[in-house]
């Protein structure tokens, strides 16, 4: 028998999101540096941070990562759980390619394809909270990774401080 090849790591820290839209949400230089440390606990591993954390980018390398782990802003919307997002970076506009609006909203998590996934560590404000159905249990952002196959999904049910988040991590 081979060797298993090492898990591949996706990690996400403190992508800037649209101020325009989101103007209450603080910087987290915490959450930089909870990804860059994570990352060096694996031997194959990415680490996205600041502006590099595209949306578009981050959907891509989900695809083949074992663990991901997103450090980063979550907005849960109560009265529909599946427009909850969590916000990476916003692209730029240029003449090749429209601007990317950052926001990955739960539903949109549902079609993702994550053959690979295991471990899915959402290190974000309530990003386990949401809004309970009778026969259908909570519905927010960790359900649509579960939905997905992903067995192990780690989420926060209340607001949660970036620094002692990034020592906890």
């Amino acid at each position: 028998r081979g060797e298993e090849a090492p898990e591949k790591l996706l990690t996400v820290g403190n992508p800037p999101s649209d101020r325009r839209a989101f103007a209450k949400l603080a910087d987290l230089p915490a959450a930089e540096m909870e990804a860059e440390e994570v990352a060096a606990c694996y031997g194959s591993s990415l680490a996205v941070t600041g502006d590099a954390a595209l949306k578009k980018r981050v959907v891509s390398e989900m695809e083949t990562a074992d663990v991901i782990h997103l450090a980063l802003h979550a907005v849960v919307n109560e009265q529909s759980p599946l427009r909850s997002k969590l916000l990476f970076a916003k692209g730029t506009s240029s003449e090749s390619s429209p601007t990317e609006d950052g926001v990955l909203q739960a539903h949109e998590i549902y079609k993702l394809r994550l053959p690979q996934a295991r471990l899915v560590v959402l290190s974000a404000c309530q990003s386990g909270a949401g809004r309970y159905y009778g026969g259908e249990g909570m519905v927010g952002l960790s359900r649509p990774f579960i939905a997905k196959g992903v067995p192990l999904v780690v989420a926060s049910l209340w607001p949660v401080d970036s620094k002692a988040t990034a020592e906890l991590m």
